[in-house]
C-alpha cells in the first residue's frame, strides 16, 4: 500500500535582541539580495539528526519546503516565511560568508538552513499550519508553549497564502 508522504516545515521563534536596528529579517534579506542565499541559524536546543536529515532531503528533492519565523509584537503574532533548499547541522568556513555579520561565532546553533526567499506570511494564516505532534493549529499552540521550534504541515498551498500578504 502506498503511503502519502506528508510535506513537513519548521516554525521558529526569534527575537531581535542582537539583530542590526532593521531587524532579524531585514538582516537575512539583505545577505539574500547581495549574494543570492543566506544560511539562516535556529539558535539553542538542537533539532534532532533525523529530522534535519529528513528536511533537508525533502528541500533537496525540489518539494517546497519552509521555515516560518514567529515572534511576538505589540500582542501579536508575527510571521515571515523562508523558503529553503537546504538544512544541515554545521557550515563549512566557506559557508559563513553567507551569514549575517551580526551572527557570534559562539553563539550555540542547533540546526542551520539555507534560505533562497524571504516573504512576509500573513499571522491569519498561521491557524492553517498543523503542529505534527498535537494536530493543533500553530496558531493555538504558540501562546501555550515554550517551545522554540515546531515541526508542521500546512492545510493548504503555503504560496498562496504567502501571496494575500503581498
Amino acid at each position: 500500500m502506498n503511503q502519502v508522504r506528508v510535506t513537513r516545515h519548521l516554525i521558529v521563534r526569534y527575537a531581535d535582541l542582537y539583530a542590526p536596528s532593521g531587524g532579524t529579517v531585514a538582516a537575512h534579506k539583505a545577505v539574500l539580495k547581495r549574494l543570492g542565499f543566506v544560511w539562516l541559524a535556529k539558535f539553542g536546543r538542537t533539532i534532532g539528526a533525523s529530522r534535519i536529515a529528513a528536511i533537508d532531503a525533502q528541500a533537496r528533492s525540489e518539494v517546497p519546503t519552509y521555515v516560518f519565523l514567529v515572534k511576538k509584537e505589540a500582542g501579536h503574532y508575527l510571521a515571515t516565511a523562508c523558503k529553503i533548499e537546504r538544512c544541515v547541522k554545521e557550515l563549512t568556513g566557506a559557508e559563513r560568508k553567507y551569514i549575517p555579520d551580526y551572527y557570534r561565532s559562539t553563539w550555540s546553533v542547533g540546526a542551520w538552513f539555507k534560505v533562497v526567499e524571504i516573504e512576509a506570511f500573513p499571522p491569519s494564516a498561521l491557524n492553517r499550519l498543523i503542529v505534527v505532534s498535537s494536530a493543533r493549529p500553530v496558531s493555538e499552540v504558540l501562546s501555550g508553549s515554550m517551545a522554540g521550534a515546531f515541526i508542521v504541515r500546512a492545510e493548504g498551498d503555503i504560496a498562496a497564502m504567502i501571496a494575500t500578504a503581498q
